[in-house]
């Protein structure tokens, strides 16, 4: 007995909206398309275009892009959005970028207000589907405080994803979130603090090297964690912190560097300054664990040297507070009186210790 045809659609409906009147035909609602309803691995989607132009939503496996095209594979292209989500509802909405054609080049450029999203009843009576939504819903969206989200599992459970029970039906019950990558339901309440943080978190970044750039500031390059073994989640991002008084403290010097390239620039140190810095990677998941400290970087009106004997020792301690500790948080403490502002950091090149935008 053959098994039940996929249902790829059901009470919910894909919507885009944002496009400028210029373009005013790549909004609206969005159908799957039931000849090639999947390319690429991901969903394909269709809706009439301007005249007799059909356009289509589809994943370019080759360079990991989502497309809004007139044509699959061809003909002209009107955003594009460099992501591997799993459906057009958990591209971030920053990642979509609209193609215009400047002096016979296309070029891309960021369009804010552009959003793909999957709209539905959402109730325990007509929940959403996991194909309506995206496999990856619950790892690559932050759900709002209170927002709650029916779906049905692919066993054909009814779900709700908030953390604790409160209410009528199913709501009486713990509610749970779909995880992809195992492929298996798991607690809300752990999903974030658990499920992710023990099994998709990236691990820390290594060789952390530290140059200095000759006009007061530093390059810093490093090695990122291996890539999981399913290819994601992939790494998004990494968190630069630093420190002045030899690892008691740590201060945020880049929250989030946006990319993820594995190198970065610190400029405007302060003179007088032992400097240590760590990094952590970032992806869907959540931000890892931090590299060990750099060796330190003394800051002094002449120049920057590595030779500070009197932190040495205090690294090589097994008992060294400049170790980071568990779940990615380095040790706590103020920082120290008089401490610096945290020094102006712009991201780098992959290719090395040179700022972007600078000469090779």
């Amino acid at each position: 007995m053959s098994p039940p045809p996929l249902v790829y659609e059901r009470y919910a409906k894909l919507v885009s909206r944002g496009a400028p009147d210029s373009v005013d035909f790549l909004n609206g609602q969005w159908q799957r398309d039931l000849v090639e309803p999947v390319i690429g691995d991901r969903p394909h989607y269709t809706k009439a275009g301007s005249g007799s132009t059909t356009l289509h939503i589809y994943y370019q496996a080759d360079t990991a892009t989502w497309h809004i095209a007139s044509e699959v594979g061809a003909g002209l292209v009107f955003v594009a959005a460099a992501s591997i989500a799993h459906h057009p509802n958990t591209v971030p909405r920053s990642a979509w970028m609209l193609a215009k054609l400047n002096a016979g080049a296309v070029s891309l450029e960021a369009w804010p207000d552009f959003e793909i999203v999957t709209e539905g009843p959402n109730t325990e009576e007509e929940p959403f589907l996991l194909e309506e939504i995206g496999v990856d819903f619950f790892l690559r969206v932050q759900l709002k405080t209170r927002k709650v989200i029916w779906f049905e599992s692919p066993a054909g459970e009814v779900y709700h994803s908030a953390a604790k029970p409160g209410g009528a039906g199913g709501r009486a019950k713990p509610g749970k979130r779909y995880c992809h990558i195992c492929h298996k339901c798991f607690s809300a309440n752990n999903f974030q603090t658990q499920h992710l943080a023990n099994l998709h978190r990236p691990t820390a970044p290594s060789d952390l090297t530290c140059v200095p750039d000759g006009a007061g500031g530093v390059h810093l390059w490093w090695k990122p964690p291996p890539p999981p073994p399913c290819g994601e989640p992939e790494l998004a991002a990494f968190q630069l912190r630093f420190s002045i008084d030899g690892g008691v403290s740590w201060q945020v010097g880049i929250e989030n560097t946006d990319s993820p390239e594995p190198c970065a620039r610190v400029g405007n140190l302060s003179p007088g300054h032992a400097y240590l810095f760590m990094v952590a990677a970032i992806n869907a998941a959540g931000m890892g664990d931090f590299s060990p400290p750099s060796p330190p970087l003394h800051h002094s009106p002449d120049g920057i040297t590595t030779a500070v004997p009197s932190l040495n020792s205090i690294l090589s301690s097994p008992h060294s507070s400049a170790v980071s500790s568990p779940h990615g948080s380095p040790p706590h403490g103020s920082p120290a009186r008089g401490a610096p502002l945290p020094p102006s950091m712009v991201a780098g090149s992959p290719k090395g210790p040179t700022p972007r935008g600078s000469p090779a």
